[in-house]
């Protein structure tokens, strides 16, 4: 290479760097500087972005959004922007250097007006500056001999005399008028024995009707005024339904509201107490609402399954039952709860833990130590008399039910009679032999 073509190319590379750092690039552009443009929003809503990075010379726009119940106030800073009203964006004026835009919100008041027709008044007529979702209640106060026919507007609520507007989004207003008042009522049909159903009118006016028949809302609704008759709460066991139950009232008293078709649905668990005789299980439990009987099964070994039905069809609410207790050592016993829509089982009653207590005991009615009470037992074949040998009784009576008291003809000995009834066992005899003297053991065997 010569030292000519050389010294060209140094040249062109010095000429080249001398262009760039005059901020030109080989295509002819120039370098831009950028400003960032910050966004900040008060309580109340919300500013979107919240920073932006705009070229010099730009500008840059921000959605600013008011929460519910505020509005935008005004919108701030170094930016030199214009806000649209309809759409809510803000658009900066030419950015030349950094800034901030402040979006400031307000609060919103409304206003709440009341009017009342003839023949009543409403209290307060109204409320001025209220707070978004605020409540307010009023007051309706029929003339005498007429009742609240309706009251509507401002999504309120009436409860008796009393209209309640739980959340104030706009400015609205009340509403009322008055007539003279009718009974709302009709009849219920088709609930379960010890069933009750919750029938409400108009959202309010609670009424619990116990039984079928006839019934009547304790507040009437005023001429011309709407009536819509609801079930609160459906009876246990059952679901129900209303017939006629919508309306206006016009001139006279709405008697034709059918609460019925009722269909059952499983009653609830049945939860059973269990109480111990001798040689007897004794059952209880509340009525349970919806079942219209019960039945009670027995697992006899607590491995063969509940195939012994001890007892159908039971309307009661409890049942006694015998059982031979050396067969039941390991038992089990479930209670169904049941109607047309099937059966409810209980938990399982078992009685390993307390078979002890339907053992019952016997007693001499003259108790004394060394007596030998017991010495020998016989047993009737219909189990219904029992003889207990007592042979070192001391007693020296030779007359039946007499001397049991006396204590002076040692190991004489006596025999009582015992027999049981439906209120279970009790003495019949006290019997001593009727030779005269002292250890005869009467009553070592039987």
């Amino acid at each position: 290479m010569s030292a000519r073509t050389t010294l060209s190319s140094l040249a062109m590379i010095f000429m080249a760097l001398t262009l760039t750092a005059c901020g030109e690039t080989g295509g002819g552009d120039t370098l831009t500087l950028s400003y960032t443009v910050s966004a900040r929003a008060g309580t109340g809503g919300t500013i979107d972005p919240n920073t932006m990075s705009v070229k010099e010379g730009g500008t840059a726009q921000f959605a600013i959004t008011p929460n519910p119940g505020y509005s935008i106030e005004n919108v701030t800073g170094d930016c030199n922007g214009t806000l649209d009203a309809d759409t809510n964006i803000y658009t900066t004026g030419r950015i030349d250097s950094a800034c901030t835009v402040f979006a400031n919100f307000s609060l919103n008041y409304y206003n709440v007006t009341a009017t009342a027709g003839p023949n009543g008044e409403i209290s307060p007529s109204g409320y001025s500056n209220v707070v978004y979702t605020d409540t307010r209640t009023f007051t309706l106060i029929p003339a005498d001999g007429y009742g609240i026919a309706n009251v509507t507007g401002c999504n309120g609520t009436l409860n008796g005399d009393t209209y309640t507007i739980s959340k104030i989004t706009e400015d609205c207003e009340v509403s009322a008028s008055f007539g003279i008042p009718y009974n709302i009522g009709g009849s219920v049909t088709g609930l379960i024995e010890n069933s009750t159903i919750v029938l409400r009118n108009n959202g309010g006016d609670a009424l619990t009707v116990p039984a079928d028949g006839t019934f009547t809302f304790n507040n009437p609704v005023a001429d011309t005024g709407s009536y819509d008759v609801t079930i609160a709460t459906q009876p246990v066991g059952q679901e129900c339904a209303v017939t006629n139950g919508a309306g206006i009232v016009s001139g006279t008293d709405i008697t034709n509201v059918v609460v019925g078709n009722c269909i059952d649905v499983l009653p609830p668990v049945p939860v059973v107490s269990l109480t111990y005789g001798i040689k007897e299980l004794q059952f209880s439990w509340n009525a349970m609402g919806g079942a219209r009987f019960y039945r009670l099964y027995e697992d006899p070994d607590g491995i063969s399954g509940y195939k012994n039905l001890v007892a159908d069809n039971l309307t009661a609410t409890g049942i006694n039952h015998e059982i031979a207790l050396h067969h039941r050592v390991n038992a089990r016993y479930r209670l169904e709860a049941c109607n047309d829509a099937g059966c409810t089982g209980s938990e399982d009653i078992f009685l390993a833990d307390r078979l002890v207590d339907a053992i019952g005991y016997i007693k001499a009615s003259n108790t004394g130590a060394g007596d030998y009470f017991g010495w020998s037992v016989a047993l009737s074949g219909d189990g219904n008399t029992l003889v207990v040998g007592a042979n070192q009784e001391a007693s020296a009576s030779t007359v039946v039910n007499t001397g049991e008291t006396d204590d002076t003809a040692i190991d004489r000995g006596a025999v009582y009679v015992f027999t049981r009834s439906a209120a279970g066992w009790a003495k019949q005899a006290y019997l001593k032999p009727s030779t005269i003297g002292a250890n005869i053991e009467f009553g070592n065997s039987l």
